[in-house]
Order: C-alpha cells, then structure tokens, then sequence
C-alpha cells in the first residue's frame, strides 16, 4: 500500500515537474521576442536620430563626411597567404599590422 502511494506522489512530482518546465521554457521564449522587438525599436529610433543630424548639417550648409574606407595599407584585413610561411595563416585574413612574422627585406 505505502508503495502505491510513493508511486503515485512520484508520478505527481514529475507531471507537475514537467508542467514547470514547459512554462519555464516558454516564459524564456517570450523574454527573447521581447528583447529583439526592443532592439529592433532602438536600432530605429538610433537610426531616426542620426538621420535628422545629417539633415541639420546638410541644412546648415555643411556636407557630413562620410566613413573613410580603410585600405590593407592602413591597418585593414588582407591576406598573407604568399608571403607568409607560417601554416596557420595561409588562408585567413587578419590585419596587415599582424605581418610581424613575415620576414621583411
């Protein structure tokens, strides 16, 4: 009799468990959706505000620079892939500056 009883408080334990677990998870479902749709709501208002400056700048007779492009020469990723005798690198790009290992002549 009292193992009937065990079994049946262990079974009651495990469903309830179960039931936790599924809300749990769920209620970790939603906080993400809730956090991308914050995201996505700040990247525009960032957006927005950036934006309205340039057209201020523009308004006010001023033309905004735009974001300078940085060549390999300049501390941009390029390849080593011929010069460089070191294996792990062959393929990968990395920074032009992380050319210390090539033997310079």
């Amino acid at each position: 009799m009292a193992d009937k009883a065990d079994e049946k408080a262990k079974e009651n334990r495990l469903r309830v468990f179960r039931a936790e677990g599924a809300q749990a998870l769920e209620d970790v479902a939603n906080e993400a959706i809730a956090i991308r749709k914050n995201m996505a709501r700040l990247r525009e208002l960032r957006l927005a505000k950036e934006a309205a400056a340039i057209r201020e700048q523009i308004a006010a007779g001023n033309v905004p620079k735009g974001k300078k492009a940085i060549s390999a020469d300049e501390g941009g990723w390029a390849f080593c892939a011929p010069l460089c005798t070191v294996a792990r690198c062959r393929s990968r790009p990395h920074r032009s500056s992380n050319f210390a290992h090539l033997a310079v002549q």
